[in-house]
């Protein structure tokens, strides 16, 4: 089969929030359950600032990565469509909402701040090193020149295994 890149409909949604729960485990999303992310992801299908790219072979997602543009705009768009998976999953885990306020103060989601950036990209770990992350990558730059962006960010602690991924690139 081949790799297909587009961007995620609905009925990926659930295959998408699966992988993002398995390896994207250091974010504050990941805390959330996979309902959570599954209405998350679902939210995005119909923004205009954010976007989900998929890299699909056959029916199975191989991979994702998720972007913005105006990152500030995201929760005020988001959190109404997906509150009520928000508040139960908050409810399951208490200390989250501590993390969630932090995240709200970063600087993407300021006013002023106006950018593109990637803020989330995972590849199943048996289609590591063929490419597909690069190529998630370059679906990613041309959405953002799409909306007016020629330049964009991708935010990573520097502890993350993902450093060398993106020294790569």
């Amino acid at each position: 089969q081949i790799v297909k890149l587009k961007l995620l409909s609905a009925k990926e949604t659930p295959q998408v929030a699966n992988i993002h729960k398995l390896y994207l485990k250091e974010g504050t999303l990941a805390r959330l359950d996979v309902d959570f992310l599954k209405d998350f992801y679902k939210s995005t299908t119909d923004e205009k600032n954010i976007f989900t790219v998929i890299a699909s072979e056959g029916s199975e997602v191989l991979g994702f990565a998720t972007g913005a543009v105006n990152l500030s705009s995201v929760p005020k768009t988001i959190i109404p469509k997906v509150l009520k998976s928000f508040i139960l999953a908050t409810l399951k885990n208490p200390p989250i909402i501590f993390k969630i306020a932090r995240m709200l103060f970063y600087p993407s989601f300021t006013e002023k701040f106006r950018s593109a950036e990637i803020f989330s990209i995972a590849v199943l770990p048996k289609y590591q090193g063929k490419g597909i992350g690069k190529s998630l990558i370059n679906y990613c730059r041309r959405e953002f020149k799409k909306r007016g962006y020629d330049n964009f960010l991708v935010s990573v602690r520097n502890d993350m295994e993902a450093n060398n991924f993106y020294g790569k690139i």
